[in-house]
């Protein structure tokens, strides 16, 4: 998100791929050393991130034309990504070491907090992961030198790789005699976290992805509009660019009727349509109304309902003189591709977790009850069937 500020203000932002430093691990934020990745996941790693990064930075360009009329597309910088195996595969451990290891000071490197918090740990620190800033500081050097990058930016547990950039750049610059002019700087951002203090992340087991494969837009949707009222208005200022005026009016409502989750569906939109582009965050709002207010489906045509749910993969087509010469019992089996038994069915009928919509008083009362169409069906093509928490939406055709 700041790369992308700098960006949409005129800045050549530079997202960096680490396909040489992953095989070594960083240390910072762990208390424990990282286990060793297989190359081919590694390189898997670096080809599936490099597309999500080069989607988001041209998702959040689009998606910011269109929220702020400050902002306009004309105005951006370049977007460009690398891989700093680009640049390491060159480069000899003695070559290295004789051209740049003087510039180097081991008591700055001890200094760092990352080190000092492993050095007295039990474990230890291996002389892999002790190394690292080195990498990342030669990465901000090579930017530096050979492609004008000026800023790096980083959360702030790479605070100390940073400065270790900083500071190589500064004695190199005195040797070599390059950009003597101009200064390099490092920017940290605080890590996420949610109000109780929790972090985002894999370890959290709260993690989200920009990668539709890993988390499916609406996944995301449900994700931020559980989040909770404290948040919300912190998160709309770091991932949504809407005027900030605008925000804070979409607050006070919010805050006048914390029931309806005004903040939360806002968010949840704005973060689907960021990442996966104008229009997701919108069919994921229907899904999410269809499924859980019961007042909402008559906000919304058949056709808008069938295409957000056909975008997540949850349609299922059937003939309509199928369901009429069906029961509802069998109609459940079928489309469930036999999830659940008929005789589950037959329980769940006769216990009354079997309806239409959101509407209980729609409930079945045996497995061989009819479907009645003419009473059921949405505009001659669509029927929402619940059985618990579950739901079929099925498009008759």
């Amino acid at each position: 998100m700041v790369l992308l500020h700098f960006n949409i203000r005129g800045h050549n932002v530079n997202s960096l791929i680490g396909g040489a430093t992953g095989s070594v691990g960083d240390p910072s934020g762990r208390t424990t050393e990282r286990d060793v990745m297989a190359q081919e996941t590694r390189l898997t790693n670096v080809e599936r991130i490099s597309g999500q990064l080069v989607n988001f930075f041209k998702q959040g360009l689009s998606y910011s034309t269109t929220r702020n009329p400050l902002i306009e597309s004309t105005q951006a910088g370049i977007q460009t990504l690398r891989n700093n195996f680009d640049w390491w595969k060159d480069i000899g451990m003695l070559d290295f070491l004789a051209r740049y290891g003087r510039f180097i000071r081991v008591n700055q490197m001890l200094a760092r907090d990352s080190v000092k918090s492993r050095l007295g740990s039990e474990q230890g620190l291996g002389f892999n992961e002790f190394t690292y800033q080195i990498l990342q500081a030669f990465d901000f050097y090579h930017l530096n030198k050979n492609c004008g990058v000026d800023i790096q930016v980083g959360g702030n547990d790479q605070y100390g790789n940073i400065v270790a950039g900083v500071d190589l750049i500064t004695r190199l610059k005195k040797q070599e005699g390059f950009n003597k002019d101009k200064e390099c700087f490092g920017l940290t951002v605080p890590l996420l976290t949610t109000s109780n203090g929790v972090k985002f992340g894999k370890s959290a087991g709260n993690a989200i992805f920009i990668s539709k494969e890993l988390t499916p837009s609406y996944g995301i949707y449900q994700f931020m509009y559980n989040t909770t009222d404290e948040d919300v208005k912190r998160f709309l200022y770091k991932f949504s660019l809407l005027p900030t005026s605008l925000i804070d009016k979409v607050i006070e409502k919010h805050d006048a009727n914390k029931k309806l989750r005004i903040g939360q569906k806002l968010l949840a939109i704005e973060m689907c349509d960021l990442i996966h582009g104008d229009g997701e965050g919108f069919n994921n709002f229907i899904i999410s109304e269809v499924l859980f207010s019961k007042d909402s489906i008559d906000s919304f045509n058949a056709d808008e309902i069938l295409h957000a749910f056909k975008l997540q993969n949850m349609v299922t087509s059937i003939p309509r003189d199928e369901i009429e010469h069906t029961s509802v019992g069998n109609l459940l089996y079928s489309v469930s591709n036999g999830a659940k038994s008929k005789s589950e069915y037959r329980r769940m009928i006769k216990g009354g977790s079997v309806y239409v919509g959101n509407d209980k008083t729609t409930k079945f009362k045996s497995f061989e009850d009819p479907i009645d169409l003419e009473k059921y069906l949405i505009e001659e093509k669509l029927l929402l069937l619940r059985v618990g928490k579950q739901y079929h939406i099925i498009e008759v055709v």
